[in-house]
């Protein structure tokens, strides 16, 4: 009589061929999930971008805006239009004066990179709150920028709301290796930058194809180890030197002290994917008060509004979600006599 194979070697039979399956997605999910490892490919994948939207203004200090009209921004997570007005800001829909008392500063996060017109921080705050307030964000602007569009655009300007994001620090940085009067030559600097930036998104557009490209940045990610692990990531967090950074901060708007002087300054943070922090609030407001004394400011954390769940997984911008939370927490702020 034959005898039948026991559960045990068929367990084993079937642990054997089902290995390489169960590896490979073992591996997966570890890169998936306990990693940054597809973010961070995504984010280096510079056709994410769309370059054709900015217009270079070198004879500007904030160097380049956007191009006037619409925009369209379309990658693996959203496909946006953002409507631009003539001065190459995010005001043309809805359409917001010159004039507004509420001026909104900050990159990206500010000029609503990731969301429709109906969704920026400035048409939530209209729709939701009935408060107008121009939005003077440009995607990868820093602190010294923000603030000359602010001087160039908002001279009757009573409140700024001005966004802080972590990768602001390396210009800001930058821009005080050297001194004030010589800020023609950090222009020049950004200027090369942004060049580069829109050859590389043409040349990439023109020879390379999405998806490929795609695999190849995850590839060389891996690779590469330009990654990081969830506990890696966490550690980061909690040894991020808020106070250096602030410290930069604060000598950046020292140099723009004519313009702050008799207007109010609340400062939050938006940071890449949500990693936001309230040792932000706590050490910018220690550090601007040490150092700037004379400045009228609030700094605001944004995480008891917020969480990371409001920004898009692959590309580190907030959802629509995150501009009506915030929307609901400024409001307060801005109201007359706040």
């Amino acid at each position: 009589m034959e005898q039948k194979p026991s559960r045990v070697r068929n367990l084993v039979f079937y642990g054997i061929a089902l290995s390489p399956l169960l590896a490979i997605v073992g591996v997966l999910v570890y890169f998936t999930f306990l990693t940054n490892a597809f973010p961070q490919a995504y984010r280096q994948y510079i056709r994410n971008i769309n370059f054709d939207c900015f217009d270079v203004v070198p004879d500007h200090r904030y160097v380049y805006r956007m191009k006037s009209g619409e925009c369209h921004f379309n990658n693996a997570e959203y496909s946006t239009v953002q409507t631009i007005d003539a001065n190459g800001f995010r005001n043309a829909n809805p359409k917001v004066p010159y004039d507004a008392k509420v001026v909104l500063l900050g990159d990206s996060h500010t000029y609503g990179f990731s969301v429709n017109d109906a969704d920026t921080l400035n048409a939530q705050l209209k729709s939701r709150h009935n408060i107008d307030a121009l939005n003077l964000g440009v995607p990868i602007y820093a602190t010294y920028r923000e603030l000359a569009a602010a001087e160039d655009h908002a001279p009757n300007a009573q409140v700024l709301v001005l966004q802080y994001c972590e990768n602001d620090l390396g210009e800001n940085a930058e821009y005080l290796t050297l001194p004030a009067d010589q800020e023609p030559e950090n222009r020049k600097g950004i200027l090369q930058n942004i060049t580069l930036a829109k050859e590389v998104y043409h040349a990439r557009k023109a020879a390379g194809t999405p998806l490929g490209d795609t695999f190849r940045g995850i590839a060389q990610v891996i690779r590469e180890g330009e990654y990081a692990n969830r506990w890696e990531m966490k550690q980061e967090d909690r040894t991020r030197d808020y106070e250096g950074e602030a410290q930069a901060f604060s000598d950046i708007l020292a140099r723009h002290m004519d313009y702050l002087k008799g207007r109010r300054l609340i400062i939050y943070e938006s940071s890449s994917y949500g990693r936001n922090n309230t040792r932000f609030m706590h050490s910018f407001t220690k550090v601007l008060r040490e150092r700037l004394p004379e400045l009228q400011f609030e700094v605001l954390d944004v995480t008891t509004a917020t969480n990371k769940h409001d920004y898009f997984w692959l590309d580190d911008h907030p959802r629509a979600s995150f501009y009506a939370k915030l929307a609901d927490m400024l409001a307060p702020h801005l109201k007359p006599g706040a």
